[in-house]
């Protein structure tokens, strides 16, 4: 069984508005496995797929050896309908605060214009 994470950020939440949904996955796992697992498990769609690597480092700081372990990442665009697990609060929220933004403005041109 693979460990796939959601990768909650800002720039994800965002892309998450538009339909792409970024997904943190093993680094030997490949698209066609991901595109199974993710019909199977999840029971999505995907319309296309993108990988993100992001290497193993090895640095000095401050007399220290740090070790920065590499992950790989996959940003998946779904239909419109479909979302990812882990990403419907912060849609749902999104969309709240559009329809308060939304009400505030119509106000405000009620208010110039009366």
């Amino acid at each position: 069984m693979y460990k796939i994470i959601p990768h909650i950020s800002e720039k994800s939440v965002t892309l998450a508005k538009k339909g792409y949904f970024t997904i943190e996955v093993p680094r030997e796992m490949q698209k066609g496995s991901l595109t199974s697992v993710l019909k199977d498990t999840f029971k999505l769609d995907p319309i296309s797929m993108k990988i993100l690597k992001k290497k193993t480092i090895l640095a000095k700081k401050a007399r220290k050896t740090v070790f920065d372990r590499g992950m790989k990442k996959m940003i998946v665009k779904l239909p419109e309908r479909q979302v990812m697990p882990g990403f419907e609060s912060f849609l749902s929220e999104l969309k709240e605060q559009e329809k308060k933004e939304a009400k505030d403005k119509k106000e405000k041109t009620v208010k110039k214009n009366g």
